[in-house]
């Protein structure tokens, strides 16, 4: 297994609203999944979890064999499809009104990469010595920093700092961002949802990543310590190895 996650309820929360999901297809091919959701009560957590199977239920038919191109637009459609689907439901009961969801998706084989997110929930890349933010959150403190009206370290602490401009399943329509990855099988790649980023500064997540041990090791102290600085919110991580390619050719999720 080249994969590890955890999530928890944080110190705060009395509902964990986040989820996780972790595949490693046939070992030649990695689904990996985190959703934080909204909505208050279990609107969020019915929205999170929503998100999370109805992509990979989508994303079924998806090989390592599938051309880049194509994964990608699977996976676009597999997003969309969970955006209506969370959408549809918040219309028709009541109790799930205004529900929606974070999503930061990994859909990676040996000679292809897809990370996708809608919100504030990143992907991060690990290559031994920096830590490379591959995702750029949906929110709006991010808006007032690339537009140069706040500084990045007063974002931190903004008080607006949990407002999202892009959800899933808010809205009937929503736009999801990619970035493609070119799988390195020297780095180390971590999903996450704004309750580990809030509590640790991306230094603090350096030096746990630097440390020895397993990825679980690395995992459990990423949690534990998120908890012990405040554990704000819910927590959810996944660290895992891209896959690689063994000797006689085969490919191995290391």
């Amino acid at each position: 297994m080249s994969g590890a996650w955890r999530t928890d309820v944080g110190k705060v929360r009395f509902v964990n609203e986040d989820a996780v999901y972790y595949d490693e297809r046939a070992g030649e091919m990695i689904l990996a999944m985190v959703a934080d959701g909204m909505g208050g009560h279990q609107a969020g957590d019915v929205a999170s979890r929503t998100a999370i199977d109805v992509i990979q239920r989508e994303l079924r038919e998806v090989t390592s064999r599938t051309l880049a191109m194509d994964a990608r637009n699977y996976l676009e459609e597999a997003i969309l499809k969970a955006n209506q689907v969370i959408y549809r439901r918040a219309q028709e009961d009541p109790q799930l009104s205004g529900m929606g969801t974070t999503i930061v998706v990994a859909l990676i084989s040996v000679d292809w990469g897809w990370i996708a997110h809608i919100g504030d929930s990143r992907a991060y890349a690990w290559d031994s010595s920096r830590l490379l933010p591959i995702t750029a959150d949906h929110s709006l403190v991010n808006e007032l920093v690339k537009s140069g009206q706040i500084r990045a370290d007063e974002a931190i602490r903004h008080p607006q700092r949990n407002i999202l401009v892009r959800a899933l399943g808010t809205d009937l329509k929503v736009e999801v961002e990619f970035n493609s990855y070119q799988p390195q099988p020297d780095q180390l790649l971590l999903l996450c949802s704004d309750g580990l980023t809030t509590m640790l500064s991306d230094e603090q997540i350096s030096q746990i990543l630097r440390g020895d041990g397993t990825l679980q090791d690395k995992a459990d102290r990423l949690l534990n310590q998120a908890l012990e600085q405040g554990g704000e919110d819910n927590i959810s991580l996944i660290l895992f190895t891209p896959p690689s390619t063994s000797p006689d050719g085969r490919s191995v999720c290391r």
